[in-house]
């Protein structure tokens, strides 16, 4: 705020027009109640301007955080499969898919004989080597 400027002057004198007029008698201390009141009027200003800077600062440090991370390439970890690869490297479905046999199934066939047999081992399956 530059205090040589006429709108400053104008604005000082209304300012003591209006005090003058709400009481207050002394032309001295109602300029000085004037300039109080433009300078609580610049700090408020000032103070909404560095909020919207900083705002603004903190919004394109957003933006280039964002650039950063779409743009940069992920470092294969030793021994750590990726997460997302080619769909040549995915492996197949019936390879990862675990073979469960069917409890109830094998039992029936086999009766009682499962029971006693030493070799079973409580899923219906039998050691490799024996029938």
């Amino acid at each position: 705020m530059n205090a040589g400027r006429p709108e400053v002057h104008d604005r000082l004198d209304a300012l003591t027009w209006y005090f003058m007029a709400h009481g207050v008698t002394d032309p001295v201390v109602a300029a000085h109640k004037a300039a109080i009141a433009i300078g609580t009027v610049v700090k408020r200003e000032a103070l909404v301007m560095a909020f919207s800077d900083t705002f603004a600062v903190v919004g394109f440090a957003l933006l280039v955080a964002i650039a950063i991370l779409l743009t940069r390439k992920v470092a294969n970890v030793a021994g750590v499969a990726p997460l997302i690869g080619p769909v040549g490297s995915l492996p197949s479905p019936k390879a990862s898919r675990a073979v469960l046999p069917t409890v109830g199934a094998q039992q029936a066939t086999q009766g009682s004989e499962s029971a006693l047999d030493p070799g079973h081992n409580g899923a219906g399956l039998r050691p490799a080597g024996r029938s």
